[in-house]
């Protein structure tokens, strides 16, 4: 979510006079937040928050003219803090006092529905701007589904957001039909998202590679291990992926190795639901996330916690989609999920020259 919006900007400004693009960005003024959000990044100030996404938009995208504070993409920030409860940024102040009026022409909204849910008071986006456009990302009503309450809380979740979305935006794009509907007369599904030139690149040498070696090219070379990229959360279908395991294991008499990569609130639920109860436990001894205290008193979430065959899955925690998975080291991605987006992550396996295994929907 973060990475897209900052692309996006980057292309936008391509070709166009000097400060026509601005990207706003959220700036956590509590450390905590900052180290809980950030790890190893230690930002004091914006500026360090700044010179690393320059830093990344010329060494990792390759973009280095639209990097450059001079001739491309402008950064502004507004303070915010993250609320734990629903694990998202929101502004504690008036975005669009930040933009002065002589730039306010067409504003992109990256989750229009989230950033205004409490939005602080002051325009609206609409009398503030030309045109806005609201650009969703994510299945907030699938989550709160999956939460406790989740029966109650999707359908307030839903109409909340259709309100936001249909009172601030001229125009809508979802990019997945999985997500709900907000305004039908404002809306159109398109994938507007992009990868970078790293993965293209690697696409590229992959395909090289093959050419190269011509008839004398043998896939097996390649390690056939499955991969998902993602936050660790069921509503990513990890579900799916487990029936998946078990059709597999009827089928052929053993499931397929897959590394899980990512983290999220329910990660611990799920490692024990694939690993098993006793394979978990043992492992969590070395697992960096789980303190000591997480033995004390330990009820379990499931019955699937309590499976004799471990699933042959690896958590590997949370970790960049190119450095993990370039390379020969995965031939397959998979995306189990039928509730929510994650096209980038599949546009960039794809892009990578993998095989993308993702459902179908009817």
């Amino acid at each position: 979510t973060a990475v897209n919006p900052l692309l996006r900007a980057a292309y936008l400004s391509r070709g166009r006079p000097k400060g026509s693009v601005t990207l706003v960005i959220p700036w956590l003024s509590q450390e905590e937040d900052r180290k809980k959000l950030y790890a190893k990044y230690d930002f004091k100030t914006p500026a360090d928050q700044e010179a690393h996404v320059r830093e990344w938009l010329r060494d990792k995208a390759q973009m280095l003219e639209e990097a450059d504070p001079e001739t491309g993409v402008q950064i502004l920030w507004y303070e915010s803090r993250y609320h734990p409860t629903f694990m998202s940024i929101f502004s504690v102040q008036d975005i669009c006092e930040r933009i002065s009026d002589e730039d306010a022409d067409v504003c992109v909204l990256e989750e229009p529905e989230h950033l205004n849910w409490f939005r602080a008071q002051g325009d609206p986006w609409t009398k503030k701007f030309n045109f806005t456009v609201g650009i969703v990302h994510t299945n907030y009503k699938q989550y709160a589904r999956g939460e406790v309450g989740g029966f109650i809380a999707a359908p307030i979740i839903a109409e909340m957001s259709s309100l936001m979305v249909r009172a601030y935006c001229n125009k809508v794009i979802k990019l997945s039909p999985v997500l709900q509907t907000f305004s039908p007369e404002k809306e159109v599904i398109c994938n507007v998202h992009g990868v970078r030139a790293d993965f293209i690149n690697e696409g590229e040498r992959r395909a090289k590679e093959a050419r190269d070696l011509g008839a004398g090219y043998d896939v097996a070379m390649e390690l056939t291990r499955c991969y998902f990229i993602g936050k660790i959360l069921w509503a990513k279908g990890l579900d799916n992926l487990m029936h998946l395991e078990h059709y597999y294991r009827r089928t052929t008499g053993n499931y397929f190795n897959i590394d899980i990569v990512g983290d999220g609130p329910e990660l611990e639920e799920i490692r024990r639901a694939y690993l098993g109860r006793a394979t978990a436990n043992r492992e969590m001894i070395s697992y960096e996330r789980v303190a000591s205290s997480t033995f004390d008193f330990d009820p379990p979430k499931s019955i699937r916690e309590f499976r004799r065959t471990p699933i042959p899955a690896v958590f590997l925690g949370r970790k960049e989609h190119f450095e993990h998975a370039h390379g020969n080291k995965y031939k397959i991605f998979i995306n189990p999920s039928i509730t929510e987006v994650l096209c980038t992550t599949t546009a960039e396996a794809l892009a990578m020259g993998k095989f993308a295994i993702i459902p179908v929907r009817t």
